[in-house]
């Protein structure tokens, strides 16, 4: 029995733009993107083709199903892939039997063929996925690329033959529409939760690649899903700086009252950068405690020395209760933590349990999905409660924004690109704060902190390019002697000497020195007697 066709799809191209290369589950698979004359439109368009570096046997393997059955009557994983071989007239060796186990465990354990192109891709910030062939649209599966815009994902290959001699005996095809299918069944599978006739809708979380799923199936629809791509990484604010999303002033004065425990409501559209700002400034609080509430993982201090990380939990099963987020809330108020950051407010229950919060003095930072102040406030009043308002009045408001261009870019070979750009449009409310601050501490003290202290840091540390971890570590030495970060020329990894030099420890009381002649005999091992 032999095999005739290659397993990659046909590649209709004008160039090629982008060339990804990842492996996962020890496949690799090649993802490129070219340009195409897009013959619907007669304009340009982009076309990702998914090339799996696998041997035209892979696609011929009896439906993996089948392997699940042998697997499940209880014949070891490698005797059930053996058997699959061989009914395709490959002999079996280790190195193709641990291939086509490979092939199942990523099919069975994970997304199959999406996983590497959609899930791990680069710049990727949504997946759109629907059957084709009906009557509602095109259907297929779209990317959104942070540069190139949206892309469709060709995921198949050309019918594949599988011969006796002469006489084709099978054609293998990619059947789109059943891979949909099987992407539904995943997704329930590893989100533990049930996707039927009954319960035909689920918005889940799959924490291990970091997106949310929308599913809808049928009877509902004929089968569509939305995968949101989460940040894989923190924004800092000197980085925010740098790409133009908000000033110097701006990002010292939210450092400042946040640090002070000013409530700091952040809206905008979706896609604006709410949530990066949000991270940002949490970042610069190394010295506070912080909680992290949030329904799907998108919020990290990864080195700050108090944080609570706090996720939602939907119930999935009978006996298993639902725990949200204005649950965890009041949970972290009896923590006793400096600030509670909410990755974003929902609910009635959510804004009360948060204007709670902030009446008992406790920091707030949370995100809320509207186009503007005036959105907000009517999307607010339309039934959350007095709570709401209250909330508004309480907080400094920042209003962020986007906006979408597309250019040529000759640079680059010639390639359209869409280039977004996010900023904050106005802060709302902080006068009020400031002035309790002026009167609370002095003016002395507010223009030290702000113009001596907190653009300084941050107009050098914009010009640093420094990591994650070495902007906190200069974050705990600027908390506790601003002077000695501020008096380096360069805030760089190759200062840190001169910065030890001059942040030298401060000299203990001798009370506290005196304590030594009195354990004394512990040290000495007779554990004082």
């Amino acid at each position: 029995m032999t095999c005739n066709a290659r397993l990659e799809p046909k590649v209709i191209s004008q160039g090629l733009v982008k060339h990804y290369t990842i492996e996962f589950g020890g496949i690799k698979t090649d993802i490129e993107v070219h340009l195409i004359q897009a013959s619907q439109y007669g304009v340009h368009d982009y076309v990702a083709y998914v090339i799996d570096e696998l041997p035209d046997w892979v696609v011929a393997l009896p439906p993996l199903d089948r392997i699940v059955d042998w697997f499940g009557s209880g014949a070891k994983l490698e005797r059930a892939v053996e058997r699959g071989l061989k009914s395709i007239g490959i002999k079996p060796s280790r190195e193709s039997i641990d291939l086509a186990v490979r092939v199942f465990n990523r099919w069975f354990n994970y997304y199959g063929a999406l996983t590497p192109p959609v899930l791990l891709m680069d710049d990727v910030t949504d997946i759109h996925i629907n059957k084709v062939n009906t009557k509602y649209g095109l259907g297929g599966i779209y990317i959104e690329h942070a540069l190139l815009g949206r892309v469709q994902v060709i995921i198949g290959w050309e019918p594949y033959e599988l011969r006796k001699g002469r006489r084709v005996i099978k054609t293998v095809s990619f059947d789109l529409n059943s891979f949909v299918d099987y992407l539904i069944r995943r997704v329930a599978q590893r989100s533990r939760t049930a996707v039927t006739s009954y319960n035909p809708v689920a918005s889940v979380v799959d924490p291990e690649f970091g997106v949310r799923v929308s599913i809808e199936a049928e009877p509902v629809s004929p089968g569509s899903m939305s995968i949101r791509v989460l940040p894989r990484k923190s924004w800092t604010l000197p980085e925010l700086i740098r790409r133009g999303m908000i000033s110097i002033e701006d990002s010292a004065r939210l450092w400042l009252l946040a640090d002070h425990r000013v409530p700091i409501l952040i809206i905008g559209p979706m896609g604006s950068g709410k949530t990066s700002l949000q991270n940002a400034i949490a970042y610069m609080l190394v010295t506070r405690s912080m909680a992290l509430i949030m329904d799907v993982a998108e919020l990290f201090l990864p080195f700050h020395q108090v944080v609570k990380p706090m996720l939602e939990r939907v119930a999935y099963a009978h006996g298993i209760r639902s725990i949200d987020k204005a649950e965890l809330i009041r949970q972290a108020l009896r923590s006793g933590v400096d600030i509670i950051v909410l990755n974003e407010a929902r609910s009635g229950g959510e804004f009360k349990a948060l204007a709670e919060a902030i009446t008992l003095g406790h920091g707030a930072l949370t995100t809320f999905h509207a186009e503007n102040i005036e959105a907000a406030r009517a999307r607010l009043r339309g039934g959350l409660g007095f709570e709401v308002e209250e909330l508004l009045r309480l907080s400094v408001i920042v209003e962020v924004s986007m906006s979408r261009d597309v250019r040529f870019n000759t640079e680059t070979g010639g390639v359209y690109e869409v280039v977004t750009r996010r900023f904050v449009r106005k802060i709302h409310n902080t006068e009020p704060y400031m002035n309790a601050l002026i009167r609370d501490y002095g003016v002395d003290y507010v223009n030290r902190q702000l113009g001596g202290f907190r653009i300084a840091f941050l107009t050098k540390a914009v010009n640093a390019g420094l990591s994650h971890e070495q902007l906190a570590n200069l974050l705990y030495v600027f908390y506790k002697q601003p002077e000695a970060v501020l008096k380096s020329v360069d805030i760089t990894a190759e200062v840190s000497e001169a910065i030890s030099e001059q942040a030298k420890p401060l000299p203990l009381p001798d009370e506290l020195l005196s304590l030594d002649s009195e354990f004394e005999p512990y040290k000495a091992g007779n554990g004082g007697r």
